[in-house]
């Protein structure tokens, strides 16, 4: 209990922080704005451009510390996202070589930053279920898609999506190995396989079903090299016979293939004349 509220209470207070300094964020780029129209309004080179020009970066300033990393501690990736994004447009609005579209320019760097570190963060933690990180891993796949070429935001979604895949095999190696029935196993590989087929050419998809239907199908006979000297003799007879049939309708030279000769001969040699 007191471990849990301390948790909360830390997540409280990070909540506040990155809510007062955005907060301050906005309030000092108001005043920026403000400034820079005086400044834009002030005769040239008169006191008033100067002071203009002297608040305006003033209030940079100190907009660029409250966006500083540490604002966005304890946001959520989606959050920051979303300000980076606002940023971003803000960015391209801005008019162009001046003070005001440079600190668009580094507080949105400073918050696809953060996003970048925040998504990793999210993924690494997401779930050990293979099944839930390829689902993650296919929206952050079509939010790469979709995000602007050459862009930070594509960066991240790609290091992101490519963390989610990465993880994926050894979820998928951690249940193999948790699984004891072989047929259970079997119909696994047959699913890898299957997504190996329909998965795009050179694709991480692609790689991670070829490793999974090879990982199944080797638990599948280990798994059956493991129980078949308890197998009564009837049963040995009909694996043979079943996985006799299989190897011969199975694709040449294939990993179906080979597998059903596996579990044929060892059924065979464990049936007593």
């Amino acid at each position: 209990m007191k471990f849990f509220a301390l948790f909360l209470a830390t997540m409280v207070l990070s909540v506040q922080v990155w809510a007062q300094s955005l907060n301050q964020f906005y309030y000092e780029e108001g005043n920026a704005l403000m400034w820079q129209q005086r400044y834009a309004a002030a005769p040239s080179g008169s006191w008033e451009e100067q002071q203009a020009r002297q608040s305006r970066d003033m209030s940079i300033q100190r907009a660029l510390q409250a966006a500083s990393p540490y604002a966005f501690q304890g946001m959520d990736w989606t959050q920051i996202e979303n300000f980076a994004d606002q940023m971003n447009s803000k960015f391209n609005s801005a008019p162009s070589g001046g003070a005001i579209e440079s600190m668009y320019r580094q507080v949105r760097d400073t918050a696809y930053q953060a996003f970048n570190q925040a998504l990793q963060y999210y993924v690494q933690y997401y779930s050990a279920d293979w099944r839930q990180l390829l689902n993650l891993a296919a929206q952050l796949d079509a939010k790469f898609n979709a995000a602007p070429s050459g862009s930070q935001k594509e960066r991240a979604y790609n290091q992101a999506r490519q963390l989610a895949y990465n993880r994926v095999p050894q979820s998928i190696e951690e249940e193999l190995s948790r699984t004891w029935d072989y047929r259970a196993i079997e119909t696994q590989a047959d699913y890898f396989t299957q997504q190996f087929n329909a998965a795009p050419s050179g694709s991480l998809k692609e790689n991670i079903f070829r490793q999974a239907r090879t990982s199944a199908y080797n638990h599948a006979y280990q798994r059956f090299s493991q129980q078949a000297y308890s197998i009564p003799q009837y049963q040995l007879w009909q694996i043979q016979e079943e996985y006799n049939n299989r190897f011969n309708a199975a694709p040449s030279g294939s990993l179906l293939e080979s597998y059903c000769r596996q579990i044929r001969d060892l059924a065979r040699s464990l049936i007593r004349n």
